[in-house]
C-alpha cells in the first residue's frame, strides 16, 4: 500500500529540486575561478642559491655621514648608511655617480615623493593576489642593519609595517660595482607578499633638459634623450620583459609586433661619462624600464631593472566568465645580481660602453672558417588549411629543385653561399611536429635529402636544417595534450595562435608547446642521431633564441631560468654532435651558446620613449657571432632592408622557392608573398656584391663607432678604421670627402689595427 505523501505532484517537485541543485552545482563549478597550481619548482633540482656573505667586521654604525666603504683602485664605493645614499667614484676621472639626486631646496618634492627619490629600493607587494601596491624602504620607515663584508657592505632591511624583510649587498668585485639580492634572505611573515624590487632605481637620475640619454636595449637598441619631451597623458614610460613576454603568462589579447629586449642591459650617458647595468642573475624574470619626468610623480629620467619575485597572470571564471588578474602564490626562487660598469670622460658614447662590456658579455667564438657568406633559405612546402579531408601538401621546392636553385646562383658568380632547408620534415613546415620523421617523401624523402647534403658538401656550400623542438601542430594525434604540453599558472593549457596576413590571430588554428622534459627524454637525442646519420652538419633551432617560457605542467614544472638551461644544453649538444647550431632572433643567452644568429632584428619598437635607433645589439655581437638579416625578400622595402643590413654589419639572407608563392595562399605560411628564385636573382646578386665589399672584410672586427652624419646618412666605423657609409635619401650625399649615391652605400677602407 503506497504512502499517502507519495504523490505524482510531490515526486515532480522533488525531481525539480534535485535538478535545480545539480544545475546550481554545475553553474558554481562552471564560473569558479581556475586556481593556480601549487607546484614545487625546485623538486629534484640542485640548489644553486648563493648564501648571503658573512660579515668580516661585525655590525656597522649608521651615523657619521658619507664614508668610504670599499676601494679597488679603480672604483670607490661610499655610503651614508643613515640616509641610505650610495656613491661610486671613478677614480681615474674623478667622476661621481650617486644612488639618488640631491633634492635639497626642490619645492616640487614633498615628503612622500622625497622618500621615493631617496630610497635605494622601490618595491611592490600584494596582500590579496589581485592588486600590487608600490612603495619604498624609506616610505615604509623600514629598519636596517649594516655589516662589513669582503669588498663592500651588506644591509638587512626589515619592513616591519608589512612584515617583509630582505638583504642587499653592495660590493666592488671583478672591476665592477654589484648590487646583489640573495633569494634565501627574503622573508614574508604575513599575507603581504613581495611582487618586485627595483634596485637603485634613481641611480644617475637626470632632469629634463640635461645633456645625455638612457640606453634602452629594445630590439636593435635605442636612445632616450633628456633634452627631448616625452610627455604623454599616462606617463607610463618604457617597461618591457627581458627576453620578451613569457608565453605562458601572455593573455593573448592580440599580436604583439614590437621588438623584444634581447639583452639584459640598460645604461646612461651624461656629460662626464656613462655606465651600463648588466643583470647577471635573474634576467629571465625581470623588466627593463626607462621612465620620463612625471612617471610615479618623480621629476627625473631614470632607467634600470625591475626584478620580479612573483608575476601576475590572467585567469577567468570558468569557461565563459570574465577574466581578471592574479599574482602567483609561490615566489620565483633565484638570486638577483646587477653589475655596473663605468666609462668616464666628456665625450663618452654608447658605442664605447657597449664595446667595454661586449667581450665579457659575448665571448669571442673560435673561428673555424674563412667567412660567413650570404644565407639562402630554401622553403620546401606546407599543408593547406582546412579539415583533414581537404588538406593537401603544397610542394614549393623538392630537394632536386633546391640543388637547381643553388647551381643557378653559383653559375651567376655567387660561389660562396650557405644554405638552410626549411620545412623538410613529414607533412612539411608545420607538419607532424614533434614527430618530424620520416623526411617528407614528396620533397624527395630521406634519399633525396642525403643526396642534396652530399652535393652541397662537394660544392663547399655549408648546409643546415631548420628545426623546431618546441611546437606541437597536430595535438592529440601526436602527443598527450594532458600530460606533455606546457600549461599556464591557472592550469589552463597554453595555446599559441599564428598571426595571419591581416595582422591578427588566426583563431581557427591552435598550436601547443611541448614540455622541455618531454622533449629531452622522448625526442631530442633520437632526432639528433637521425640527423647525424643522414650527414647533417648543422641545425638552426626555432624558438630557442626567440622565446623563453615557464611551465606549470605538474608533470614537469619549470621557471624561465630552468627552461633556459634546457635551451642552452640542447644548443650545446647539437654543436658537439653535428658540428654547428644556430638560433633565430638572438636572445643573448641563446646567441652566446650558438654558432650564429638568423633573423636578427634591425629595428626597434614604435614607442614614444625611444628617440633614436642604434645598433647596440650588433655592437655587442659583431666579430663574436655571425648574424644574418631577416630574409630581404620578405621585407616591405627590400632596398631599404639591404641598406640597413649593410649599415649594421649583418649578413644578407633570402628565402626562396622553386615555384610561385601563389600556392601558399591557402596555407598557414601565407606571409611569404614573393619567393620564386628567378624573380629575385638581380637583388641577390646586388646583395652578394655588397656583402663582398662592405660586410665580409669587417667580419672579425669590432664596431667602434656609429653616427648619423646628416639626416638619412649614417657612418659605421670598424676597429681597423674602415668606414661604411649608407645613404637612405633620394639625393646624392657629399661630405667629409665621401660621395654616397642615393639609396646606396660607400666604403672608405681603413687598414689600421684591428
Amino acid at each position: 500500500m503506497a504512502h499517502k505523501w507519495i504523490t505524482p505532484k510531490r515526486i515532480g517537485n522533488l525531481i525539480k529540486i534535485i535538478v535545480a541543485l545539480i544545475l546550481i552545482g554545475w553553474f558554481i563549478w562552471w564560473i569558479k575561478p581556475t586556481g593556480e597550481l601549487d607546484l614545487d619548482f625546485s623538486a629534484g633540482k640542485k640548489n644553486s642559491y648563493t648564501p648571503a656573505a658573512k660579515s668580516d667586521g661585525g655590525e656597522l654604525p649608521l651615523t657619521g655621514g658619507m664614508k668610504v666603504i670599499a676601494d679597488d683602485g679603480k672604483l670607490e664605493l661610499s655610503a651614508d648608511l643613515e640616509k641610505q645614499l650610495f656613491a661610486i667614484r671613478d677614480k681615474q676621472a674623478d667622476v661621481v655617480w650617486t644612488s639618488s639626486p640631491d633634492v635639497t631646496g626642490d619645492t616640487k618634492i614633498n615628503e612622500i615623493t622625497g622618500t621615493m627619490v631617496a630610497s635605494p629600493f622601490i618595491f611592490s607587494y600584494t596582500n590579496n593576489q589581485k592588486e600590487a601596491v608600490t612603495s619604498s624602504v624609506l616610505k615604509e620607515k623600514a629598519a636596517w642593519k649594516a655589516y662589513a663584508i669582503p669588498g663592500g657592505i651588506q644591509i638587512k632591511y626589515d619592513i616591519k609595517s608589512l612584515k617583509i624583510a630582505f638583504t642587499a649587498e653592495f660590493v666592488l668585485e671583478n672591476g665592477g660595482f654589484y648590487v646583489k639580492l640573495p633569494v634565501e634572505e627574503i622573508v614574508e611573515k604575513d599575507n603581504n607578499k613581495l611582487v618586485s624590487i627595483q634596485p637603485l632605481p634613481n641611480f644617475g637620475a637626470a632632469r629634463q633638459g640635461d645633456d645625455g640619454y638612457i640606453i634602452v636595449p629594445d630590439g636593435t637598441g635605442a636612445l632616450t634623450y633628456f633634452n627631448k619631451s616625452h610627455t604623454q597623458n599616462d606617463k607610463r614610460g618604457y617597461s618591457q620583459w627581458i627576453y620578451g613576454v613569457d608565453p605562458t603568462f601572455d593573455p593573448n589579447y592580440g599580436p604583439n609586433n614590437n621588438e623584444q629586449v634581447l639583452l639584459p642591459i640598460v645604461g646612461m650617458v651624461k656629460k662626464d661619462g656613462g655606465y651600463l647595468q648588466t643583470l647577471e642573475k635573474g634576467a629571465e624574470d625581470a623588466k627593463v624600464f626607462a621612465l620620463p619626468p612625471g612617471a610615479s610623480n618623480l621629476e627625473y629620467y631614470r632607467g634600470g631593472f625591475e626584478l620580479y619575485i612573483r608575476k601576475n597572470y590572467v585567469t577567468r571564471f570558468g569557461e565563459v566568465g570574465a577574466s581578471f588578474n592574479r599574482y602567483e602564490k609561490s615566489a620565483i626562487m633565484t638570486d638577483r645580481s646587477v653589475r655596473y660598469d663605468f666609462v668616464s670622460g666628456p665625450n663618452v658614447t654608447y658605442t664605447e660602453l657597449a664595446d667595454y662590456v661586449s667581450e665579457r658579455f659575448m665571448p669571442i667564438m673560435p673561428k673555424n672558417k674563412a667567412s660567413n657568406p650570404p644565407l639562402i633559405q630554401i622553403f620546401h612546402g606546407v599543408e593547406s588549411r582546412g579539415d583533414s579531408y581537404s588538406k593537401r601538401l603544397e610542394t614549393m621546392t623538392t630537394f632536386d629543385e633546391a640543388r637547381m636553385i643553388l647551381e643557378k646562383l653559383q653559375s651567376e658568380g655567387m660561389n660562396s653561399l650557405i644554405a638552410e632547408l626549411k620545412g623538410w620534415y613529414r607533412n612539411g613546415y608545420y607538419g607532424n611536429l614533434p614527430k618530424r620523421f620520416p623526411v617528407e617523401g614528396d620533397f624527395g624523402g630521406e634519399k633525396g635529402l642525403r643526396e642534396l647534403i652530399s652535393w652541397t658538401k662537394e660544392k663547399g656550400i655549408e648546409t643546415s636544417l631548420e628545426d623546431n623542438l618546441i611546437e606541437v601542430f597536430r595535438g592529440e594525434k601526436v602527443v598527450s595534450l594532458r600530460t606533455d604540453t606546457v600549461r599556464k599558472p591557472d592550469s589552463e593549457q597554453y595555446v599559441m595562435r599564428p598571426e595571419g596576413p591581416t595582422g591578427w590571430y588566426r583563431w581557427s588554428t591552435q598550436r601547443h608547446w611541448l614540455n622541455p622534459y618531454v622533449i629531452d627524454q622522448d625526442y631530442f637525442q633520437d632526432d639528433l642521431d637521425k640527423l647525424k646519420d643522414m650527414g647533417v652538419t648543422g641545425v638552426n633551432y626555432r624558438q630557442l633564441g626567440e622565446k623563453l617560457n615557464s611551465d606549470y605542467n605538474s608533470h614537469g614544472p619549470l621557471r624561465r631560468g630552468e627552461t633556459r638551461e634546457f635551451f642552452e644544453r640542447w644548443i650545446g649538444k647539437a654543436k658537439e654532435q653535428l658540428g654547428s647550431a644556430g638560433v633565430y632572433y638572438g636572445n643573448a643567452f641563446a646567441a652566446k651558446a650558438a654558432d650564429r644568429v638568423l633573423d636578427i632584428p634591425l629595428s626597434t619598437s614604435n614607442d614614444y620613449m625611444l628617440d633614436v635607433q642604434i645598433p647596440l645589439l650588433q655592437i655587442i655581437y659583431h666579430g663574436k657571432r655571425p648574424y644574418y638579416s631577416k630574409a630581404i625578400n620578405r621585407s616591405d622595402d627590400p632596398t631599404l632592408e639591404l641598406l640597413k643590413t649593410i649599415e649594421y654589419g649583418a649578413i644578407p639572407s633570402f628565402e626562396l622557392t622553386f615555384r610561385e608563392t601563389t600556392q601558399l595562399r591557402y596555407t598557414d605560411y601565407d606571409l611569404l608573398f614573393s619567393s620564386k628564385y628567378t624573380d629575385w636573382l638581380p637583388t641577390i646578386k646586388k646583395a652578394y656584391a655588397a656583402w663582398e665589399e662592405a660586410i665580409a672584410p669587417m667580419e672579425g672586427l669590432a664596431i667602434t663607432n656609429h653616427k648619423m652624419i646628416a639626416n638619412g646618412v649614417y657612418r659605421t666605423t670598424y676597429s681597423d678604421g674602415t668606414e661604411v657609409w649608407t645613404n637612405y635619401n633620394e639625393q646624392t650625399f657629399n661630405g667629409d670627402g665621401m660621395t654616397v649615391k642615393p639609396l646606396d652605400y660607400a666604403v672608405r677602407k681603413g687598414g689600421g689595427a684591428k
